[in-house]
């Protein structure tokens, strides 16, 4: 599969990987609807044949306009990036609040069962598309003081396993992408500037993951794909 004229959605466009991957896929050639919580000058900036809607996924009725939209402009989606998340600040479980783990909840976890339940349908109507759900590291590995943060990355996988299995049979697949630490501005609000300067580029995680979609590097449904600062992607296939 070809980057060049393939209709994606893309979440959490305005910064990190986000940026990267629309920048990216743009430059490639493909038809791109982004959305994101916010707008910043960067994404202004941007150049290409792409659509940004500013949208709060957690809510479902936005969910439903993006993907609704998406279709009366495009036709279709060839693939759906659910990459829009957050994190809380760095706490231990006593310290944390309802707040800190219903906002990492509902960014990360309940952003993407709105996109798939609109998404999914259109998706078996075509026999066709691919979904990468973006977790973590942190969902194979839980850090200490992100708790809630880990736990929706964990969900994540537990949400894209059981999408996989329930379009299996059919031409879609849905798999996950679990990097290591990317040098973002999350990052560093988090570790501080010296630790995101350790980590690796957002650049060559947006650049593996269109190797992905274009086939490049084979990932079957239901797969976790890791991606260390250093070396080959590893591709995690869940058991049967």
């Amino acid at each position: 599969m070809k980057l060049d004229g393939l209709r994606i959605i893309l979440t959490g466009a305005s910064s990190g990987l986000g940026l990267c991957l629309l920048h990216l896929l743009i430059e490639r050639g493909s038809v791109i609807n982004a959305c994101a919580r916010h707008k910043n000058d960067e994404i202004t900036n941007v150049n290409g044949n792409f659509y940004f809607h500013l949208l709060d996924l957690s809510n479902p009725i936005n969910a439903k306009d993006l993907i609704q939209t998406s279709i009366e402009k495009d036709g279709g989606i060839d693939v759906l990036i659910n990459n829009a998340g957050v994190s809380h600040q760095l706490k231990t479980v006593e310290n944390l609040i309802p707040d800190d783990i219903t906002y990492t909840f509902s960014n990360n976890v309940f952003s993407i069962f709105n996109t798939l339940r609109y998404a999914v349908p259109i998706m078996k109507s075509q026999n066709k598309g691919i979904i990468i759900n973006i977790s973590s590291r942190c969902s194979r590995r839980a850090v200490p003081r992100l708790s809630a943060y880990c736990a929706s990355k964990f969900a994540v996988r537990g949400l894209t396993e059981a999408v996989a299995k329930e379009v299996e049979g059919t031409n879609i697949k849905c798999i996950s992408i679990s990097p290591t630490g990317i040098n973002t501005a999350m990052r560093r609000n988090l570790f501080g500037e010296d630790d995101a300067n350790n980590q690796q580029d957002p650049k060559r995680v947006a650049d593996i993951i269109c190797k992905i979609i274009q086939d490049d590097i084979q990932v079957p449904n239901g797969a976790d794909v890791v991606i260390l600062r250093e070396g080959h992607p590893q591709v995690k296939v869940p058991e049967s």
